[in-house]
C-alpha cells in the first residue's frame, strides 16, 4: 500500500508540473505572440522616437559579439568610430505616421517593424510597416554620414515595403510593394524625398512612378544591380524566384506588350528568373557573388554566398559559403566593400521572445568573404 501511494504521489507531482509548464507555456505565448503582436503600447510621444535604442552602445555590442563574425568585421577595428559603425534603428518605441486611410492628423505607430534598408551617396533609409496594420507604412531617412535621423515619410498605404533599392544612375530609390493583391515596384526620386516634410502635408508622399508586377506573386525583396532591378518573393518552404526587370533610360522599368496576362498594355515583363530557396528576405550583390539573407522565426539567420555567374539556380545546396547571424535578419546592403545588416528583432511585437534583439543597423567588412 505504501508503494502505491508513493507511485500515485510520484505520478500526481508530475502531472502538477506539465500542467504548470503547459499553462505557463500558454500564458507566455499568448502574452508575447499574440497580445504583442495584436496591440499596441501607449505613447505620450509626438514625435518619431530618435533615442530608439533599447541596449547602450556597449551592451548592444556585447550582444551583437557572440557572433564571431560581427565581432571580428564589425567591431574590432571600428570602436573609435561614430557609434562604432552602427546606425540606431529609429521609431521602434513610437513614428510619427497617420491613421490607415486618415489625412492631415498626425498620429503615433509604436509596432513598427523594420524590413527594407538602403544606402545613397548620403543617406541611409530604413523601411517599417505597422505590425497591427492600423497605420501607414514609413521611411525612416538618416544621414549616412552623422548617423542622425532626418525624418519620416509616410507611405501611401500599409506595404509591408519588404525591400528597398537604390539606383546611382537615375538617383531613385526603389520600394517593394503590392496593391490590390497584385505585386508592385515603385519609385521615389532623391529629390522628392528630400524636399518632402510630414510637418507640412501630414499627407503621405505619392509615389513618383508606380509598376504592376504580374508575373510574380508578390515582391518581397529586391535589389539594383547593373541597370536592372532583381525582384524576389519570400516563401517559408518551398522554392521561390527572383526575377530580373531592366531598367531604361529614363530610370523606369521597360515595358512590353504582353498578352499572356490578358491585359493587351504594356507591363513590365521579366528578362530573367532563377530559382531560390525559401526563407528569403534579401539579395545583394558584390562583384560576381550573391548574397542572400535567410531568417524564419526564432532561429539563427543564414547569409548564403553564391557565384551568380556559374550558379545553375540560388537553391541552398548550390551556396558556395553559409554564415550564421543573429535570428530575423532582413535586407542587407552592399556599399562598396561593407555589407550593412538590418535586423527586425528589436520591433515590439518581437523583442519579448526572440533570443537576441539587434536594435542597430550595423556594418560589416566584407573581407569576412575570403576568411575561409
Amino acid at each position: 500500500m505504501k508503494k502505491t501511494s508513493k507511485k500515485k504521489l510520484f505520478f500526481r507531482v508530475i502531472s502538477y508540473y506539465l500542467l504548470f509548464v503547459l499553462v505557463s507555456s500558454g500564458i507566455f505565448v499568448s502574452y508575447t505572440v499574440l497580445y504583442r503582436g495584436k496591440t499596441e503600447p501607449k505613447t505620450d510621444a509626438v514625435y518619431t522616437n530618435t533615442d530608439a535604442a533599447l541596449y547602450t552602445l556597449k551592451q548592444f555590442s556585447d550582444i551583437a559579439c557572440q557572433n564571431p563574425i560581427i565581432e571580428e568585421y564589425a567591431f574590432s577595428d571600428n570602436t573609435d568610430h561614430l557609434n562604432w559603425d552602427t546606425y540606431i534603428i529609429p521609431g521602434l518605441k513610437a513614428t510619427r505616421t497617420l491613421d490607415f486611410g486618415q489625412t492631415g492628423q498626425a498620429a503615433l505607430c509604436t509596432s513598427m517593424t523594420p524590413q527594407g534598408l538602403a544606402v545613397t551617396e548620403d543617406y541611409l533609409f530604413i523601411s517599417a510597416y505597422c505590425h497591427t496594420g492600423e497605420h501607414n507604412s514609413v521611411l525612416y531617412m538618416l544621414d549616412k554620414n552623422s548617423h542622425r535621423f532626418l525624418k519620416e515619410i509616410v507611405l501611401p498605404g500599409r506595404t509591408h515595403a519588404g525591400g528597398l533599392a537604390y539606383d546611382p544612375i537615375h538617383h531613385n530609390l526603389w520600394v517593394a510593394g503590392r496593391e490590390r493583391g497584385v505585386a508592385q515596384a515603385n519609385y521615389y526620386s532623391l529629390k522628392e524625398l528630400e524636399a518632402y516634410s510630414f510637418e507640412e502635408t501630414k499627407s503621405p508622399l505619392k509615389y513618383t512612378q508606380k509598376y504592376f508586377l504580374y508575373g510574380i506573386t508578390r515582391d518581397s525583396f529586391l535589389t539594383y544591380y547593373d541597370k536592372a532591378l532583381y525582384v524576389g518573393f519570400f516563401t517559408t518552404d518551398a522554392d521561390s524566384v527572383i526575377e530580373k526587370f531592366a531598367i531604361g533610360e529614363d530610370g523606369g522599368l521597360v515595358e512590353q506588350l504582353d498578352r499572356e496576362w490578358g491585359l493587351n498594355m504594356k507591363v513590365p515583363v521579366a528578362e530573367d528568373i532563377t530559382m531560390i530557396s525559401g526563407k528569403a528576405q534579401g539579395i545583394a550583390f558584390y562583384g560576381d557573388q550573391l548574397l542572400v539573407s535567410q531568417s524564419y522565426g526564432v532561429f539563427p539567420s543564414s547569409l548564403r554566398v553564391f557565384n551568380h555567374l556559374l550558379a545553375e539556380s540560388l537553391r541552398d545546396h548550390q551556396a558556395e559559403y553559409n554564415y550564421l547571424f543573429p535570428c530575423q535578419l532582413e535586407q542587407i546592403y552592399v556599399d562598396g566593400d561593407t555589407l550593412y545588416l538590418l535586423f527586425e528583432s528589436a520591433a515590439y511585437s518581437y523583442q519579448a521572445y526572440v533570443p537576441t534583439v539587434m536594435d542597430r543597423v550595423i556594418k560589416l567588412d566584407l573581407s569576412f568573404l575570403n576568411s575561409e
